[in-house]
């Protein structure tokens, strides 16, 4: 049912998902090394919406606008031929962890999945259809941090 996107295999099982390789890579656009250590980890849990339209563009904001650590599932199902091949190749390029299918998945059940994939403390979820601001991941660990909040 769910099919492998990346050529390297996953270090970690993935629940009912260790069938499907993976690679895991911490993006850590514009941040240093000495920040990166003390900061929580997060994962950024990308999902579909009825609007493809925004795919892309989604992607290209969460990587241009996230000052902040994370590392990235985007959960795809049922995209155009165009969209699964951008992503493909994104995924190979900026090492995140890909997982799709030739059906749609409603949000909540693409955010399920995505869950199992994810490694971090944190995890964040994100439509395909949302263009994110800079500083906006930061602003969410912040909080969580400084309350103790469960959920932000």
């Amino acid at each position: 049912e769910y099919k492998r996107i990346s050529n390297s295999p996953s270090k970690h099982p993935i629940n009912n998902y260790e069938n499907i390789p993976m690679t895991t890579t911490l993006s850590l656009n514009n941040v240093d090394a000495t920040t990166t250590q003390e900061q929580p980890m997060v994962t950024i849990v990308v999902v579909p919406r009825e609007r493809f339209s925004y795919s892309q563009q989604s992607l290209e904001s969460i990587y241009a606008e996230t000052d902040y650590p994370f590392e990235l599932v985007y959960v795809d199902g049922g995209s155009s031929p165009q969209l699964k091949a951008y992503l493909e190749a994104q995924s190979h390029e900026k090492q995140f962890k890909l997982i799709r299918t030739e059906h749609f998945l409603s949000p909540n059940r693409a955010r399920n999945i995505g869950i199992q994939a994810a490694n971090g403390k944190y995890i964040v979820f994100v439509d395909n259809d949302v263009l994110v601001q800079k500083g906006w991941l930061h602003k969410l660990v912040d909080c969580a941090e400084e309350t103790g909040a469960t959920v932000v």
